[in-house]
């Protein structure tokens, strides 16, 4: 798995192209930008929270992450 917290959803893509398909985010809000409001979600990856959930953000969670792992 490789974690991408800050990094771009340009550097994102590139590790994409070299057929990396895990990816951790440790923020819900990160991973939503970076993920979703790009064309990323689209690809054929698999995308985890790691890291604390806070209450008020699990709807957002269940919708982006593939898999939650606090």
């Amino acid at each position: 798995m490789i974690v991408t917290k800050n990094q771009s959803s340009q550097d994102i893509s590139e590790l994409i192209t070299q057929g990396f398909k895990f990816y951790g985010e440790n923020r819900v809000q990160e991973a939503k930008l970076k993920y979703y409001s790009t064309n990323l979600s689209e690809k054929n990856l698999e995308l985890h929270l790691i890291g604390p959930l806070q209450t008020n953000k699990v709807k957002d969670a269940l919708k982006i992450f593939d898999g939650i792992q606090t």
